[in-house]
């Protein structure tokens, strides 16, 4: 056969049979000849020259797995089918999205070949299709296509923050693979993005509050959207400030009458009755001066300037009122 010699037994009947398994496609000569044995010459058939094996049709399926959001992956997955008969399908899958070409794999042993998509997948339609090879056995072919729809993906973590009178700043992260805008309804808040990473798509912004100068609480809404699509909002709320002046701040309290101001760098304390003690301390609790004088009139200097200061003052009966208060250079 095309060169190429098998020795086969006769059975009793002088009969000898040889089976080629799944041969590739092409052309095949065959021959036989007979040795010869101690009873009978030996002998040449004729040969059959030009014996045609063709390739086998085949089909190849298409899926898509995933993609619902743009933070989603979508697995592709191409299945050459197996001709009963016929050996496993062997060659490469080239994945196509439209007329664009993605990736050329090969074959495993079961005839498939996948193909992911990470993640950050742009919103839209996709159409996916799958061209098989072919190889010495089958035909190429090409799969059905694949229609995907991937949605805009928006989250925003965590939903609220919490800020005490004095201020700061706290973290937000959005999840995002669009173009995202940012509103807010309260100039006492600002935004800075400090961190990107464009690999999976997470946005570390940074929320500063001011300190709250009044009595009252107050709230925000920061909204974070896909315009005209997704909308998230993290609500802001900040506690009330205590009775802060940078001139004059009056408490009535505790003490009466009792005058807390700043002037030139120093703190003044004055009463209609004796002090006993002035204590300073900054916002974080640390304390920076004390005076005790019971007079009615403290005046206290070498304070740090441009600095909001805890002032606590108690009355000549023992009773405590603490004041905040802005310092000026």
């Amino acid at each position: 056969m095309n060169g190429s010699r098998h020795n086969v037994t006769t059975d009793a009947s002088g009969v000898a049979t040889y089976t080629l398994t799944s041969p590739p496609a092409g052309s095949y000569n065959f021959g036989a000849s007979f040795a010869g044995d101690p009873f009978n010459i030996p002998a040449t058939a004729q040969g059959i020259n030009g014996y045609e094996v063709f390739k086998v049709s085949t089909g190849i399926s298409l899926t898509a797995i995933g993609g619902t959001y743009t933070n989603n992956s979508i697995l592709l997955t191409a299945t050459v089918s197996q001709a009963a008969g016929c050996a496993t399908p062997t060659g490469t899958v080239t994945f196509k999205e439209g007329d664009t070409e993605l990736i050329t794999k090969s074959l495993n042993r079961y005839g498939m070949a996948t193909y992911t998509l990470a993640p950050p997948v742009a919103p839209g339609s996709y159409t996916f299709t799958a061209e098989y090879s072919g190889d010495t056995y089958y035909y190429d072919a090409v799969s059905d296509s694949c229609t995907n729809d991937v949605e805009p993906f928006l989250s925003v973590s965590p939903a609220s923050l919490h800020f005490d009178a004095s201020g700061g700043t706290q973290p937000v992260t959005i999840v995002c693979t669009a173009e995202w805008a940012l509103d807010c309804n309260a100039q006492w808040l600002t935004s800075s993005v400090v961190e990107s990473q464009s690999t999976d798509a997470n946005i570390i912004m940074n929320v500063t509050a001011e300190a709250n100068p009044t009595t009252a609480s107050r709230t925000a809404l920061i909204t974070v959207s896909l315009p005209g699509i997704i909308i998230k909002t993290v609500s802001v709320t900040q506690d009330a400030g205590v009775v802060e002046s940078t001139i004059t701040a009056l408490q009535t309290t505790g003490i009466s009458s009792v005058k807390v101001y700043s002037q030139a760098g120093n703190v003044y304390v004055q009463s209609d009755s004796s002090i006993q003690r002035v204590a300073v301390y900054d916002v974080s609790g640390r304390l920076l001066k004390t005076v005790q004088d019971g007079s009615y009139s403290i005046e206290i200097s070498g304070l740090p300037k441009q600095q909001v200061l805890i002032v606590r003052v108690t009355g000549d009966k023992g009773q405590v009122t603490s004041y905040k208060l802005r310092m000026e250079s």
